[in-house]
């Protein structure tokens, strides 16, 4: 199990989610997803109906689940993700709470974005940490 933290090494980010979801592809659909606390801008030429999306990720009580490939093409609507959980789980997602600090312990994979100025992964799986290590050029260990 590790997490990193992905910058970019200036002042703005010059990746996204979608590139991160690129990296991990071969491996991704490997599990169930979903998104947690989103907050975005799309791209000008996207039909992506921002608030109405946000609201219906953030307003739920429960999980929005998404498969891998349709995340990845959501993504690819994203200008940026400002703040955003991405968790994968290789089991089925029941409706319990989820308790945002306990998202490591509970899930296989967990993608975060802070604020616009960086990225976090956690994996219990190695290889998507490699694959990320070896994509993005500044990226630093946190456990």
């Amino acid at each position: 199990m590790k997490k990193i933290k992905i910058t970019d090494g200036g002042e703005l980010l010059t990746f996204d989610l979608v590139d991160i979801l690129n990296c991990i592809k071969d491996v991704g659909s490997n599990y169930n997803w979903a998104i947690l606390d989103i907050y975005l801008t799309s791209k000008n030429n996207s039909n992506l109906n921002v608030l109405e999306f946000e609201n219906e990720v953030n307003a739920k009580n429960e999980l929005f689940k998404i498969n891998f490939i349709d995340m990845l093409n959501l993504s690819s609507k994203f200008n940026q993700v400002i703040d955003g959980k991405f968790i994968a789980f290789k089991g089925n997602f029941n409706n319990e709470l989820i308790e945002i600090k306990d998202l490591e312990e509970k899930f296989d994979v967990v993608i975060e974005a802070i604020d616009s100025s960086y990225w976090t992964v956690f994996s219990k799986d190695e290889l998507i940490i490699e694959l990320l290590k070896s994509t993005f050029r500044k990226v630093e260990i946190l456990k």
